[in-house]
């Protein structure tokens, strides 16, 4: 039986940030956020926000509308649209944009 690789060394083999220095992750993380799209998180934080304060109009939105861009499909027979799950999903959604 073969010998299985313990964690640590799995994680060292897919961490992105592997032999290099605080310096040059700074630097990274740096050029990376300074061009980041700015109206990202405003625009993510608003459309989470209609999920509390317009619960009942997003439901409606969400369970009568199929979403359809390129190949990217959802169809609103898909969606779970019940009040608490709605406002479950964006609680969990808007504390991981935080």
């Amino acid at each position: 039986m073969a010998k299985r690789k313990s964690k640590k060394i799995v994680g060292d083999l897919m961490n992105p940030d592997k032999n290099l220095s605080e310096r040059q992750i700074y630097k990274l993380n740096k050029e990376f956020y300074e061009n980041y799209y700015t109206d990202y998180f405003a625009t993510k934080l608003y459309v989470l926000g209609s999920m509390f304060s317009n619960t009942d109009s997003f439901l409606k939105v969400i369970n009568d509308n199929d979403i359809e861009v390129g190949v990217f499909k959802v169809e609103s027979s898909n969606i779970n649209g019940e009040k608490d799950d709605c406002y479950r999903t964006g609680y969990l959604s808007v504390t991981w944009t935080r």
